[in-house]
């Protein structure tokens, strides 16, 4: 099966998620959301 999308992909597609919600000051339920997912042990840092 071919993949649709590659990591780079993700991994690129995720740092323009988070930019539009580090600006956006009105959701901050996404925020807190996001620093959960990347303070999670299982996160990966490049």
């Amino acid at each position: 099966m071919e993949e649709k999308f590659t990591d780079t992909d993700i991994e690129e597609a995720y740092k323009k998620f988070k930019t539009y919600f580090y600006y956006d000051n009105s959701n901050l339920f996404m925020r807190r959301k996001i620093a959960e997912f990347e303070t999670n042990e299982n996160f990966k840092k490049n």
